[in-house]
């Protein structure tokens, strides 16, 4: 090696002596470099959920630091004894607090008793977790109320250290998710996703998922896989620093798509607009060309205008004596040893869960596993109404989301010829549709299987209820919806009307909305008015062994998380949702100075992905990975010197990026503050006949809502797709910081992946409804984020005045024999535009 320096040296005229020293000093620093990439890497399953906070480097900060790195160790590994953890990743042990097992009592380090958990305690540690179960969600309010006294993250990290082994891990989990979501000294802090926590509520377990992997020197065989509960960091030689966990944001990269230059996933590692090549946030270099800097919170934290690295970063001395291999190498060299590749396996959506061959068929979008996070994380952050963390407009928002959940299910359904979903409402009546999950719930066990038309009985087990009592509540409702007027616990009446309202008062159907969910902190008469439909869900779910002496686990319609994966969830809440549709047909029509806006035209509207004609848009199947290392294993033993970590390929529904192009022609004499309005729909039913509004209005889908400034004259407006304000984001996110561009709500928003429907192959035909409206009507100021039409963060306000889906919430008074078009034809801010989806095999 020598030599050849010295010969390199001659020729380019340098001195080998310096040749060698600039040689030796440039590998020592590459040494240097990767060491500290590797050491980042390794925690950067926890790293990369912090982002850097604007506070002075003291110890009460660095404490926290270290206690919010131990809790998001605790949520990535759910099942590991809390002293395991503790040993193997080097906690500092908290001290400050006590648990009596026995008498259920939390003890500080005077001696003063802290809090008493009998209520958290009321789920058994190996009980199945049931969010329906109102008595399981007060458990968990329970233990939100005794964290939220915690005065900062060490101490709440030091409570959780002393009660996690004594409480249902489900409830845990639950409560954990919820504090970072809702207090204020986590908001630098991104919860993990709820597939990331708990990936075997998405994945089958053994004799399912089979190896696809291979190597050179060996060809996998297929082997059963299983779930192992260890979920620690085993052994770090094995492992393979490149991969994160988690959906959708691995640096192996998506599957080949038919157009991969123009059809880049919206949540794969290449996001990629094709007016903005800005990689996306969330990708394992989240770098734009156009400014190479790195991000303050990537794996090496590093400026190029400032080298030092972030103040809490693992080379702080907490993990300078840190030895995790078993083999006692010093940290670093550990990290020498060859790493074995992951093993690949495939996931199917065309396992058979369901009797019906067309219910069968859209498993792929039942089973989504953004879209089931996406539902149960909407449900932990708003059903959860704390009286501290209030949520503006609750009731409004279960009703909207549910029925833009719905619109979506029948457009899918639509793309395969199949008929709008029918309403289950009476559950005296047997369920046609039989379903077997093939999954496991919480505790491990398989949930409950439902036979073809079973009946629903009265429930007798962990919770006791009758469908007689269901029926006395929806009689209640009815009564309300029909006379306007709901009774409170006080024995007032309350009248529901979709008016105007005062600062601070309440549509009609947000009240309406928080009694049919139903939640006891919200509802205007719990007692009264019951838990409808958090019951139906619960009757449903246990239908096949309503009395328990099968002992057979419940169904998957006990939890948000899994029950949207059931035909029969679409067709309660269709149910649900004709009890709203039947308040908003009960309410005015909106008059003409409420739709029209006056001084501005929308002159034309169209849509474009780049690749095709306008108003042509295109869907496909993509290819995506997701690292389940966390959950799942194919890990003979602990000690396995052969383990390799879990990579499972997903097959998704996709879309190529399109953009939204609108002239506005604006005769007024200054600038101009408007809110844009875009919603979808099928233009044809089922049967292929041309729908009228009335018939049409319960299938419009939100698209996006965003405000823009307009100058006199004409504005042309470009709107790209991934902006929508209904979907989700996988980025950091923005809770607290005023200015932001971007609102990001952790899961709560829509999965990009699912904004069109699916389309078909010769081309669906659907219409765009665009309207314009004054913005200095219907824009609250004061909320500090843009808008997100599906979650209201905490201690905010819904920023828009208007009724959420307005103007299309509401029949008109001619809309019972025209079209859509036909019923906006006067309105110069109103413009509909037909598109084809066309679905590429």
């Amino acid at each position: 090696m020598c030599s050849v320096c010295n010969v390199a040296a001659l020729c380019c005229g340098i001195d080998s002596s310096k040749a060698m020293y600039k040689l030796f000093c440039f590998l020592v620093l590459l040494l240097q470099i990767n060491f500290l990439w590797v050491s980042c890497v390794v925690f950067d399953d926890v790293e990369d959920n912090i982002t850097l906070r604007n506070a002075t480097n003291t110890d009460s900060n660095e404490k926290d630091e270290q206690g919010i790195r131990a809790l998001l160790q605790m949520l990535l590994n759910p099942y590991t004894p809390t002293k395991v953890l503790s040993s193997r990743l080097q906690w500092a042990r908290p001290t400050s607090f006590h648990f009596d097992p026995e008498t259920k009592l939390l003890w500080n380090a005077k001696g003063e008793k802290a809090a008493h958990l009998g209520g958290a305690t009321a789920v058994g540690a190996k009980d199945q977790f049931v969010w329906y179960n109102k008595d399981h969600r007060k458990a968990v309010i329970d233990l939100i109320d005794n964290f939220e006294n915690a005065t900062n993250p060490w101490e709440v990290y030091s409570m959780a250290y002393a009660i996690r082994n004594h409480i249902n891990p489900r409830v845990f989990i639950t409560v954990l998710l919820f504090l970072l979501e809702t207090r204020e000294d986590f908001e630098h802090v991104k919860a993990p996703s709820i597939a990331q926590v708990l990936p075997h509520l998405f994945f089958p377990d053994e004799g399912v998922l089979k190896s696809e992997g291979k190597d050179d020197q060996e060809q996998w065989k297929e082997r059963s896989l299983k779930r192992t509960r260890r979920q620690v960091f085993q052994q770090f030689p094995n492992f393979e620093p490149l991969f994160s966990p988690g959906p959708f944001s691995q640096p192996f990269g998506a599957g080949t798509a038919i157009m991969p230059q123009q059809q880049v996933s919206p949540f794969s590692p290449i996001r990629q607009n094709f007016q903005n090549t800005q990689v996306s946030p969330f990708s394992p270099i989240r770098q734009n060309f156009q400014n190479t800097q790195v991000s303050p919170f990537s794996p090496i934290r590093q400026n190029f205008q400032n080298t030092q690295f972030r103040p809490f970063s693992p080379l702080r001395p907490i993990f300078q004596n840190t030895q995790i291999s078993p083999q006692g190498l010093p940290f670093g060299q550990q990290f020498l040893r060859p790493r074995h590749p992951p093993v690949f396996v495939q996931w199917q959506h065309n396992i058979r869960r369901t009797d019906i061959p067309s219910e069968q068929n859209l498993a792929y979008w039942r089973e989504d596993i953004l879209f089931n996070g996406h539902h149960w994380h909407w449900h932990l952050v708003h059903q959860l109404g704390r009286p501290s963390v209030t949520r503006h407009r609750k009731g409004e928002q279960f009703y909207y989301m549910h029925r833009n959940i719905l619109v979506r299910y029948n457009w899918e359904r639509l793309s395969l010829g199949m008929d709008f979903v029918e309403a289950y409402g009476d559950l005296r009546t047997p369920i046609r549709e039989g379903y077997n999950p093939r999954f496991t719930g919480g505790t491990g066990e398989p949930w409950g299987a439902r036979p073809p038309n079973t009946r629903p009985q009265d429930v007798d087990r962990e919770l006791t209820i009758t469908i007689r009592r269901t029926e006395v509540w929806r009689r209640r409702l009815l009564h309300a919806i029909r006379t306007g007027v709901i009774i409170s616990r006080n024995r007032n009446e309350i009248a529901i009307r979709d008016v105007d309202i005062p600062p601070g008062g309440r549509r009609g159907i947000d009240i309406l909305g928080d009694a049919l969910e139903s939640d006891w902190l919200t509802s205007e008469n719990y007692k009264y008015y019951g838990d409808y439909h958090n019951f139906g869900h619960y009757i449903i779910s246990a239908a096949h062994d309503p009395k328990g002496t099968l002992n057979e686990p419940l169904g998957v319609m006990a939890e948000p998380v899994t029950s949207v994966r059931d035909p029969v969830f679409y067709r309660w809440h269709k149910h649900v949702d004709d009890l709203f549709d039947m308040y908003k047909v009960s309410q005015n029509p909106y008059e003409s100075s409420e739709l029209s806006f006056p001084g501005v035209q929308l002159v034309n509207a169209m849509l474009l992905d780049y690749t095709s004609e306008p108003n042509n848009l295109h869907t496909f199947f993509n290819t995506t990975t997701y690292n389940s290392r966390f959950g799942l294993d194919f890990r003979i033993q602990e000690s396995d010197p052969n383990y390799r970590p879990v990579v499972i390929r997903i097959l998704h529904l996709d879309h190529r990026p399109f953009n939204y192009q609108l002239q506005i022609n604006s005769q007024l004499r200054t600038w101009k503050k408007v809110v844009v309005r875009i919603f979808l729909a099928p233009k044809m039913s089922g049967h292929g006949e041309r729908m009228t509004y009335s018939e049409q209005r319960r299938h419009w889908g939100e698209m996006d809502v965003f405000d823009v400034d307009i100058v006199p004259g004409l504005n042309l407006v470009t709107r790209a797709s991934q902006e929508s304000s209904i979907l989700g984001h996988e980025g950091f996110p923005t809770r607290g910081r005023p200015g932001n561009e971007r609102f990001d709500y952790q899961g709560c928003g829509w999965p990009p992946h699912l904004l069109l429907p699916r389309g078909s192959p010769s081309g669906l035909n659907f219409q765009v409804f665009i309207m314009l409206t004054d913005a200095d009507r219907d824009i609250i100021s004061s909320s500090r984020r843009p808008r997100s039409s599906f979650c209201v963060p905490p201690r905010e306000r819904f920023q828009d005045r208007r009724p959420m889906g307005f103007p299309l919430d509401r029949e008109m008074e001619s809309g019972s024999a025209l079209s859509t078009q036909e019923v906006f034809r006067n309105y110069a801010n109103v413009r509909i535009v037909d598109v084809t989806v066309t679905h590429l095999e």
